[in-house]
């Protein structure tokens, strides 16, 4: 079978764009498991010693561990391409599945902002999506669209920083609401309230917009 898994009905195409890529002979459901990784461990250390050439073949599967194919190993799910409007997406650190249901002639992509959050292996787009962000790079992850559209099916080392700076989002939007009420109580309210000063309110317009817009200002009226 060689070193991945590749599903039957999916098959290495020359591509003009990418050199070469997966493309899909004949239609496949949505869930499907499309290709599994195999290969090497290891460091980004290691990782970095690599030629930009064989750190190509390589997944992040953790914060400091990537799963590389050697260049005289490389087949099948290796030619697996970017794409920011993906039909495949990550069931774990190494499956990949079919998103949606995949028509017959169509390139399996996935973003790779699933799998990687290496500040170093950023690349310019050319994916040719309407929603193509023209730059991947290794903070794609952190983005809120991204986060909720691929829910589910980032890396799992990934997926525990998501819930990570989700939760430490809404301590922060709780704590702000409470400061935000405490302002309003402290402001007097003649003739049908007053709002709050800017010097009352700086520290909230200091907060990311993240957690401002987790927050909503209560008017309170006497």
């Amino acid at each position: 079978m060689g070193p991945h898994f590749l599903a039957e009905g999916l098959e290495i195409q020359e591509h003009s764009a990418a050199g070469r890529g997966v493309f899909a002979t004949r239609r496949i459901a949505a869930g499907s498991l499309l290709s599994v990784w195999g290969g090497w461990i290891i460091t980004t250390a290691e990782l970095n010693r690599l030629r930009k050439t064989e750190q190509t073949y390589a997944v992040q599967v953790e914060e400091d561990l990537y799963l590389l194919t050697p260049r005289s190993k490389v087949a099948g799910a290796d030619f697996i391409n970017h794409s920011c409007d993906p039909n495949a997406g990550l069931e774990g650190s190494i499956s990949l599945v079919a998103l949606r249901d995949i028509e017959a002639g169509e390139e399996v992509c996935y973003d790779y902002a699933m799998a990687d959050s290496n500040p170093h292996l950023g690349f310019d787009c050319t994916c040719g999506s309407p929603l193509c962000r023209r730059t991947v790079t290794g903070e794609d992850w952190r983005s809120l669209r991204l986060q909720q559209t691929y829910e589910g099916h980032f890396s799992p080392y990934l997926q525990r920083r998501v819930t990570a700076e989700r939760e430490r989002i809404a301590r922060e939007a709780v704590a702000l609401q409470a400061q935000a009420q405490a302002v309003v109580a402290q402001v007097g309210t003649p003739q049908g309230g007053a709002m709050a000063s800017n010097e009352d309110i700086a520290p909230i317009h200091r907060m990311r917009p993240r957690v401002r817009k987790s927050v909503k200002l209560v008017a309170v009226q006497r």
